[in-house]
């Protein structure tokens, strides 16, 4: 009969070998904990943040000229553009960043890419415009068309936090990107609130709005083929993602359409499909109605000119002269898909716009009437 239970000598050999597996379980352990501590320090060491010369196939390692002793946050004029260095390494550069200017080398370099983007930023270098981080309250940049400075929104953030993370690198860059088109638009038309209806100066803020998310598009995907496509998969992963997908479909069926302005057409229509970027648009134009009657007590000098289908097609030139929405300014005015005020703050908004430019006011008072206004005040 046999028994149940393992003689002595098997007994042992099983304690032997369950020992020695727990024995080399612990040190695969320690040795991928260690791996662990090792990979942390390196991340958080500020020597890893520039890629070794060896592995970039480098004899020597080039120094770049100390700009970490003067930080522009402490400059309130900011810097020229066409003083920005745009000749750094792309692979050294996104994670040196000690001060704002170091950040602000980056962008510039960054932008060279891309063949609309780098002339973009060599119009505004030539036009005298400038650049500053700070924070900005409302959006991810701000211009100030007075001074010609470009402000971009740094946060809270160093500008080393921003270097160490890819998603707040593109953010800057594509605000950067933005800001730029924008400051080249500066001027191209005259000033809005002074010249055109209250609609219309809603119609021009949602072309120009729309203009400015296309020329990212463009810019991400030209610095994707140029091999950066950090900023394309942020843009593409984003609340413009569809622009992008319209955008890189359109090249698809038809390579020719990013040279002529066809992809870029059909991401325009389809940027009108997301009420909340519309109604973002109309919200800033109304904020500068706003801003502009409150500072004139003369209710005529707010704009009474029709938006032209040939200004509304100006709006979408690019460098080099292509027009995108050439043919398209009359169905873009007249045209349901592009007219806009689906919410109805926004159209009380308006409605109050239209009828406080109504009132003129002589003395501090307001009148309806103007004549009764002439008559009771006629020194002023």
């Amino acid at each position: 009969m046999c028994s149940s239970q393992g003689s002595p000598a098997s007994t042992q050999t099983s304690k032997n070998h369950k020992t020695g597996g727990s024995a080399s379980r612990k040190q695969e352990y320690d040795l991928c904990v260690k791996e662990s501590e090792d990979v942390k320090a390196r991340r958080l060491s500020r020597r890893s943040d520039l890629s070794p010369a060896s592995s970039l196939g480098l004899d020597t390692l080039t120094i770049l000229p100390s700009i970490t002793e003067y930080d522009l946050e402490a400059d309130s004029k900011g810097a020229l553009l066409s003083e920005l260095r745009s000749d750094l390494d792309d692979q050294l550069a996104p994670y040196g960043f000690e001060t704002s200017l170091d950040l602000l080398h980056w962008l510039a370099s960054s932008v060279q890419q891309s063949p609309l983007a780098r002339a973009l930023f060599m119009q505004a270098s030539d036009t005298a415009w400038k650049i500053r981080l700070e924070r900005v309250e409302d959006g991810a940049y701000s211009l100030d068309a007075d001074e010609k400075i470009i402000c971009l929104d740094q946060g809270i953030l160093s500008a080393n936090a921003i270097g160490r993370a890819g998603h707040l690198r593109s953010t800057i860059l594509g605000a950067f990107i933005k800001a730029l088109r924008e400051a080249v638009q500066d001027g191209a038309l005259p000033k809005a609130e002074s010249t055109f209806r209250p609609e219309d100066v809603l119609m021009a803020e949602r072309v120009r709005a729309a203009d400015a998310d296309l020329v990212l598009v463009q810019s991400a995907w030209e610095l994707r083929a140029a091999g950066q496509s950090e900023l394309w998969r942020h843009v593409l992963s984003g609340e413009d993602g569809d622009l992008a997908l319209v955008f890189a479909c359109a090249i698809e069926k038809n390579p020719a359409s990013q040279y002529n302005g066809q992809a870029l057409s059909h991401s325009f229509t389809q940027w009108f499909e997301d009420n909340l970027r519309v109604d973002g648009a109309e919200h800033r134009a109304l904020e500068i109605l706003d801003t502009y009657l409150s500072q004139t007590d003369n209710a005529e000098d707010l704009g009474t000119q029709r938006l032209s289908a040939e200004q509304v097609e100006q709006i979408s030139t690019l460098p080099g002269q292509i027009c995108y929405l050439e043919g398209r300014g009359a169905e873009i005015l007249n045209g349901p898909a592009f007219s806009g005020l689906s919410d109805p703050i926004n159209q009380a908004h308006l409605f109050q716009i239209v009828y406080d430019s109504k009132v003129t006011r002589k003395g501090g008072v307001p009148f309806r009437d103007q004549s009764l206004a002439r008559k009771l005040f006629p020194e002023q």
